[in-house]
């Protein structure tokens, strides 16, 4: 059995049903699906922050895919009620991801990882952003798990950096992070579906949307946020530089893409620092913060390059 469905038919299914003299389930407007693999420990809150949208609950569903899963996180998931509950027994988060679009009936595709809680207006952003129909896909703000002031100001910098790129709009530097994302349906129709690697179909998948159909539809909003409760220390925000170093200098190995050059970190700094009006002490504890970061993301990227796991 593919998986276990709750209160709604499957997208695919709605042909079928129509032949049958049986109602088609309604559309919803947006459709929110959630990989997981061994998530037990934050699944719950991820879980909680989605039922609890200010956004109708009739106007959105919730398809949750298992991905292996060899803890309880799959009984978790089974706790709650009005959820699609899929199991997809490929390896990889993009295969279930692909896996709950194929059965998504909602105009609007939005994704978030299950370490991930949303602001309670989330679904309600990406509502607003999609109104525009020039717009196809949204990235949110993504939050630190901790209000040190370290981690808010390194938040501050990276949500900076994404109004730089989009607002720039050049092409070798767009990227995406399925924790905080949104997507026309009808994109998926066009261009297909994530590419199934271990890391980065995200990004890949945002840059064929660009490459198809140009800048212009792919948005930034500030408002649209997420808590990516496993990013808790500066420990943890380093650890994902080096791991970003490194997939994002393979993902170059297959498509035209790189990172920031120094003049445009510096760029962003300086935007931030007058939008923000920062106190010259925060931005100097910025400055000594990024630069770990840049060279753990350089150290990632050599391993990437190299091929080292």
């Amino acid at each position: 059995m593919e998986g276990l469905r709750r209160g709604t038919l499957d997208a695919n299914s709605d042909q079928v049903a129509e032949q049958a003299g049986v109602p088609a389930a309604p559309r919803v407007r947006i459709s929110v699906v959630v990989p997981f693999y061994n998530s037990e420990r934050f699944l719950s809150k991820c879980l909680d922050g989605l039922c609890g949208q200010s956004f109708p609950r009739d106007q959105y569903e919730l398809i949750l895919v298992n991905n292996n899963s060899t803890d309880l996180s799959r009984n978790v998931a089974a706790g709650y009620s009005d959820v699609i509950l899929l199991d997809q027994p490929v390896s990889g988060s993009y295969a279930a991801r692909n896996m709950g679009i194929r059965h998504a009936r909602g105009e609007i595709i939005a994704t978030i990882d299950p370490d991930c809680t949303p602001d309670r207006d989330w679904l309600a952003q990406i509502d607003k952003g999609m109104k525009d129909p020039t717009c196809t896909i949204l990235i949110g703000h993504q939050r630190h798990a901790s209000a040190s002031p370290g981690l808010e100001l390194l938040e501050m910098y990276e949500a900076e950096k994404v109004a730089y790129v989009t607002g720039r709009q050049l092409k070798d530097l767009y990227f995406g992070y399925t924790n905080n994302m949104a997507f026309r349906r009808s994109l998926f129709d066009t261009i297909g579906f994530f590419p199934e690697r271990v890391r980065g179909g995200d990004t890949m998948f945002v840059r064929l949307a660009v490459d198809r159909l140009g800048c212009d539809g792919v948005r930034f909003n500030c408002d649209m946020k997420t808590t990516h409760l496993e990013v808790d220390t500066l420990g943890a925000y380093y650890n994902k530089r080096a791991v970003y170093g490194k997939s994002n200098e393979r993902l170059s190995h297959v498509m035209k893409f790189r990172p920031l050059r120094n003049v445009e970190r510096w760029t962003v700094f300086r935007t931030l620092a007058k939008r923000q009006r920062l106190s010259w002490k925060k931005r100097l504890l910025l400055l000594a913060l990024l630069a770990p970061g840049a060279l753990l993301y350089e150290a990632g990227r050599r391993r990437g390059m190299f091929g080292q796991s």
